[in-house]
């Protein structure tokens, strides 16, 4: 009975453990530039991931640059594909530290706004014109 006891007690401790983990977001530091092979999560704003020096990043056919708020928050994100930029995201913030829009920039110029609510969903989207 106690092994039992043990081992539920243990796996408890274990899934609540990942589960906090998993909601801590990891801390940035301010500036930038920073450059990252990927990003993870569709969630906006993206994520980056696997960090790699400007010497390394420049030797990829692609990656990411990264740009940090004071408060460790993605302020400008930029996909580079073959030496030249994909596009780009600007996210803009609220003062309570939420998301409040995203400007989105294709290689083209094409621009599109998203405005989200308190909760990170879309409420309202915008094409901008060259």
């Amino acid at each position: 009975m106690f092994k039992l006891l043990f081992i539920v007690s243990f796996s408890m401790c274990l899934f609540f453990s990942t589960v906090a983990s998993c909601k801590n977001e990891k801390k940035y530091s301010s500036g930038g530039p920073y450059y990252y092979k990927d990003w993870v999560s569709y969630t906006i704003p993206y994520k980056p991931y696997n960090e790699v020096t400007m010497e390394e990043a420049k030797t990829l056919n692609s990656y990411y640059e990264a740009y940090f708020d004071n408060n460790g928050k993605i302020i400008l994100f930029t996909k580079y594909l073959n030496g030249e930029i994909e596009w780009s995201d600007k996210y803009f913030y609220t003062p309570d530290g939420l998301l409040g829009h995203r400007e989105m920039t294709k290689a083209n110029g094409e621009m599109q706004v998203q405005y989200f609510d308190k909760k990170g969903l879309i409420i309202r989207e915008e094409k901008k014109e060259k």
